[in-house]
């Protein structure tokens, strides 16, 4: 079981890295994004933007692909982040903890992280866990495009 569960932005995960994986043996790191950063350690690029279906840019089959190739009980920290940590680093968090039949860990991310991509998320658990969801709005993306534009979140 993951022993260490952290969802930040890649900057602060970068930043944090010696603290975060003194605490653990065995460190997964999984990157959203399309920029480029400066690091020295392995990490997982899922390289898709923070936008809807339809829109481009948005998560594909090989992102999906890449998420099932890791076993993920193999690592006793998974440490998850995109630009800005609060869209798309939590819909990759919240899908993998319902693909690993952590459903309450996946419901608890989903209501804490209220600006979490929900497309992304549902993307995420129809090609993972071939479950379809339903009625779960994308409440950042469709209600504040214009905050969202505001906090400059890529």
């Amino acid at each position: 079981m993951v022993k260490q569960f952290v969802i930040k932005s890649i900057t602060d995960l970068i930043y944090d890295y010696k603290k975060l994986v003194s605490q653990c043996k065995n460190p997964l790191f999984i990157f959203i994004t399309t920029n480029k950063y400066d690091y020295d350690f392995d990490a997982v690029v899922l390289d898709f933007k923070d936008v809807s279906i339809g829109e481009e840019g948005f998560i594909t089959e090989k992102h999906t692909n890449i998420l099932k190739g890791i076993d993920f009980n193999e690592y006793d920290g998974w440490f998850i982040g995109c630009d800005a940590g609060y869209c798309r680093s939590p819909a990759v968090a919240s899908a993998v903890c319902r693909y690993m039949g952590w459903n309450k860990a996946s419901d608890n991310l989903k209501n804490k992280y209220q600006y979490m991509n929900m497309d992304v998320y549902g993307f995420i658990v129809t090609k993972l866990c071939g479950e379809v969801i339903k009625n779960e709005s994308n409440r950042y993306i469709k209600e504040s495009r214009k905050d969202r534009k505001q906090l400059d979140i890529n």
